[in-house]
């Protein structure tokens, strides 16, 4: 992986501001990337990013909306060492979106900050080509030669349809 992509990745991690996060995570997507054998490892740290409890204002939503162009650009890469990664990290989002959408509909009556409903369906919408990209590289690569692999793609599918 370039050194260049790993160093943000770095500033990515030891970053306490969201703002800092989101502007790294914005220069990272913007980066020329190259097929190398760390892919794997730098979606993992995607996937560790994208925290798990909703969010409680709009910065959470803008940190996860960031971060979804990085996983979408190394998806497209089409790498089959790849695929369970990326589909364990659409796995987390889906979750995630089921989570705040929940929370966005029982919150209708109340005034929800208008800016933040905007970034969160922004942000589905991106979800949901980040998901139809995993069902192409699915497609693609038929990667279920193992059972945790098979186990992956059933667990991604079965969130999808939930």
């Amino acid at each position: 992986m370039e050194k260049n992509a790993m160093r943000i990745l770095e500033e990515i991690k030891s970053s306490d501001l969201i703002e800092n996060r989101v502007q790294l995570l914005t220069r990272l997507a913007q980066l020329d990337i190259e097929e190398t054998s760390d892919v794997p490892s730098f979606v993992d740290s995607l996937t560790t990013l994208w925290e798990d409890f909703t969010c409680l204002d709009v910065s959470q939503c803008l940190l996860n909306k960031a971060i979804l162009p990085v996983a979408s650009k190394y998806l497209a890469l089409d790498r089959p060492d790849c695929s369970q990664y990326f589909l364990a990290f659409g796995i987390k989002v889906s979750q995630w979106c089921a989570k705040h959408l929940n929370m966005s509909v029982m919150s209708m009556e109340e005034s929800q900050e208008e800016e933040h409903s905007n970034v969160f369906f922004q942000l589905l919408l991106d979800y949901l080509r980040f998901s139809a990209s995993s069902y192409t590289a699915i497609g693609k690569i038929c990667f279920m030669s193992d059972e945790a692999s098979a186990v992956t793609v059933h667990k991604f599918v079965s969130e999808q349809l939930n």
